[in-house]
C-alpha cells in the first residue's frame, strides 16, 4: 500500500488477527497509505496462500512445535521485509514500524523485540499468557486445543513452560 506523491515515506509492517480475515489489516494499510505511509500487509505462516494446500493448519495449533516453528519463521518474515525497506530508495528507513492486530501483536512484538529498525509499534487486542487464556477460553478452538494437549498428560503449567519464549 503506497501513499501518492513521492517519498521517503515512512513505512508499517502490518500483520494481522488469528482467524485469518484479512480485511482489517487492510483496512489498516489502506488508511495509513492515506495518511501517507507506506504499508505491506504481512500475511503469516498457514494463512492464505501460505497454508498447504487441502490442509486446515493454522499458525496456533495443539501441535506446540508446528506452532513455536511457525511464530519463529514469522519474526524470520518480518525481519525479511525489513531488510527490503532499507533498501528502498523511496522508504525512509529510519521510521519503520509495526502494527499487529491480535496474533499479529503477538508476532509482531516478537519481532519489534528483537530487530531494532523497527521503531514504532501499535499493538492492538495483543494476548498473553496463552496457557492461560486456553485453559480459561469458552472459544472453540481453545476448548480443542485445552482438550487434545490434556489427553497428551499436558497441564497449563506444562503449555505455560513450552510458551515461555515467545509469550
Amino acid at each position: 500500500f503506497k501513499p501518492r506523491g513521492n517519498g521517503p515515506y515512512p513505512y508499517v509492517l502490518i500483520t494481522h488477527i488469528a482467524g485469518g480475515d484479512f480485511e482489517l489489516s487492510r483496512f489498516v494499510a489502506s488508511t495509513l497509505a492515506n495518511a501517507g505511509i507506506a504499508c505491506t500487509f504481512i500475511k503469516l505462516p498457514y494463512y492464505g496462500e501460505r497454508r498447504p494446500p487441502g490442509k486446515n493448519v493454522k499458525m496456533l495449533q495443539p501441535d506446540v512445535d508446528v506452532a513455536s516453528g511457525a511464530m519463529v519463521q514469522a519474526v524470520k518474515d518480518l525481519r525479511r521485509v525489513v531488510d527490503w525497506i532499507d533498501a528502498q530508495p523511496d522508504l525512509d528507513r529510519h521510521r519503520i514500524g509495526i502494527c499487529g492486530i491480535s496474533l499479529g501483536s503477538i508476532t509482531g512484538s516478537l519481532a519489534a523485540g528483537i530487530e531494532p529498525r523497527l521503531t514504532h509499534c501499535c499493538f492492538i487486542i495483543g494476548g498473553g499468557n496463552l496457557h492461560d487464556l486456553v485453559f480459561e477460553s469458552v472459544e472453540g478452538e481453545a476448548r480443542e486445543f485445552r482438550r487434545l494437549w490434556t489427553e497428551r498428560g499436558g497441564t497449563r503449567e506444562s503449555l505455560g513452560q513450552l510458551m515461555r519464549d515467545f509469550d
